[in-house]
């Protein structure tokens, strides 16, 4: 009997079929490699088994199959962007399992029921990596967004209800310091006329955590120099539109050799053209942070919201793909709190307890159970039919403060 040919048609184990509502596309996480899959019955039968991790990333192919015009034009684009082939074989050679990409938790501690804390231990406080504490004070900047900035950016702010004691405070700081928590941003009104940050200060400079202190540029003094002079620390300060140019210029130049981030809030095209106006000292280091206004969706549309194009841009790594399917990356790990003692998983959501009633592993016991912005995915409309869902980076705050949870040209 004539033995017919055999082929292997297989994809690298960096690449990803992502599929929804029957239809399919193929990235190549190495190269950014982005291929629209035809949509005809054999090529979504091959790649519906392959999604399959108990068949492994290889389908074995009859010569009729392999040759089928539009299955084997697909199968050169797939060998052209590095992300797989087809190959002739021996009818007799094994097929070899190739491993798919895909996630392996060790552990779930998203409980369906609350459960003790204690069965986490001390490592619950490893999902705990920034927190942003507000502190109680006074701001004469009567900034028009004093009450929205911090929804949409971290921004400072005041807030009225102060329940938070100097010595809550303390036992907060320390807390912080043993937990191993990576970053906290110091926040409120002016800090260098805050009371509170003047007697919680020797001890939040003696914390092993990067510090963040966040200001408003017309509060800049020759104090704050001596923030920066603690080892890890490091100045965040926001000019809004309408600035005054020689007095930021000269503030810049002032603080040019200290570790200071400039971040200009801008809402049009006119505020981006003030910024690029600014004479820059020498390695100064600015950002310009989009700020929402209700009226400036055009303004988003051109600066803020993601094309295609812009998400093939650079290469989306595994690692990426793997926490956007399992995590908020721009949400998680991080908490807010307020000098009313609560405390936030993210200030557009509902507060998830309150501090010091409620412990740090209290607390983010309860935001890895009952989540309300760690682990806000692309799994729901409009998101959940769109195949590029992993690619496109975690919902931000500019979608919970808009209400327009696709904030991309892909699918509107």
């Amino acid at each position: 009997m004539e033995n017919t040919k055999k082929y292997w048609f297989y994809l690298e184990p960096y690449t990803f079929i992502f599929g929804e509502e029957g239809r399919f596309v193929i990235y190549n996480t190495l190269n950014s490699a982005y291929l629209h899959v035809p949509d005809t019955p054999l090529v979504s039968e091959v790649l519906t088994s392959l999604e399959k991790a108990s068949n492994g990333y290889c389908q074995v192919l009859k010569e009729e199959q392999a040759l089928d015009p539009v299955f084997h034009n697909f199968a050169l684009q797939v060998r052209k962007s590095f992300s797989g082939d087809l190959v002739e074989v021996e009818s007799e050679t094994s097929k070899p399992f190739l491993f798919k990409p895909m996630l392996f938790l060790n552990t779930n501690i998203r409980k369906a029921q609350e459960e003790d804390l204690t069965f986490l231990g001390e490592r619950i406080l490893e999902n705990l990596n920034e927190v942003s504490l507000f502190l109680p004070g006074s701001c004469s900047g009567c900034c028009s967004g004093c009450h929205d900035y911090f929804k949409q950016m971290l921004h400072c702010a005041c807030f009225e209800k102060r329940d938070l004691s100097v010595a809550d405070y303390l036992s907060l700081l320390l807390d912080l310091n043993t937990s191993g928590v990576n970053k906290v941003n110091i926040l409120g009104g002016d800090l260098s006329q805050s009371d509170c940050f003047h007697d919680i200060y020797p001890t939040l400079s003696g914390c092993k955590f990067k510090k963040s202190y966040h200001l408003y540029w017309k509060h800049l003094t020759e104090t704050c120099k001596d923030w920066l002079a603690e080892e890890n620390s490091e100045l965040v300060v926001a000019v809004h539109p309408g600035f005054d140019k020689k007095a930021v210029e000269y503030q810049m130049n002032m603080f040019a050799s200290y570790p200071v981030v400039w971040q200009f809030i801008v809402s049009s095209d006119v505020d981006v053209q003030e910024v690029d106006t600014l004479d820059l000292p020498s390695f100064v280091q600015i950002e310009m942070k989009p700020f929402y206004t209700g009226e400036n969706i055009s303004f988003f549309k051109e600066n803020v919201f993601c094309s295609l194009d812009d998400i093939l841009a650079e290469p989306v790594s595994r690692k990426a793909i793997f926490r956007r399917q399992t995590l908020n990356e721009n949400f998680f790990g991080k908490l807010t709190i307020v000098s009313s003692g609560e405390v936030y998983a993210n200030v557009n959501c509902r507060p998830i307890g309150v501090y010091p009633q409620d412990s740090l592993k209290k607390l983010v016991f309860e935001e890895l159970v009952h989540s309300t912005a760690w682990f806000r995915l692309r799994d729901k409309q409009p998101c959940s039919g769109c195949a590029n869902k992993y690619l496109c980076p975690s919902i931000s705050n500019y979608e919970l403060v808009t209400g327009k949870n696709n904030f991309c040209l892909v699918k509107e």
